[in-house]
């Protein structure tokens, strides 16, 4: 994944993204996934559809809540975390780590990766 960029690097988000009042540099650190799961569920899949019929709700819900966190917080910087597909150590240690959880939808897959080109963007 490549860096984060800063306000003077990302013209697009210069308004709503930069230093705080008191100019310290602040790091904003997202949960990818749980603000992506969290905009798709929030958001009916159906409504948010491309002509080509992939579903988008996950990618405008988060775009939406990072606006916000940006416009109410002003950070300087920001990076974002995002799940791997791989078995982690997590897992090694603790067997039952997500072992409850259901499968992803299918209408979720594919949002991640639009997700971070929101990002890099």
């Amino acid at each position: 994944m490549s860096p984060a960029k800063t306000a003077s690097e990302t013209p697009s988000a210069s308004k709503a993204v930069g230093p705080a009042a008191d100019d310290k540099p602040t790091l904003m650190l997202l949960d990818g996934n749980s603000l992506a799961f969290r905009a798709f569920y929030a958001l009916p899949a159906e409504n948010f559809k491309t002509q080509g019929g992939l579903t988008t709700n996950a990618v405008y819900g988060f775009t939406a809540m990072l606006i916000n966190l940006l416009r109410d917080e002003h950070p300087s910087h920001i990076a974002a975390a995002f799940d791997v597909s791989r078995q982690t150590f997590r897992l090694e240690k603790y067997p039952e780590y997500k072992a409850g959880r259901s499968a992803t939808p299918d209408e979720f897959r594919g949002q991640i990766d639009i997700t971070k080109e929101v990002l890099g963007a």
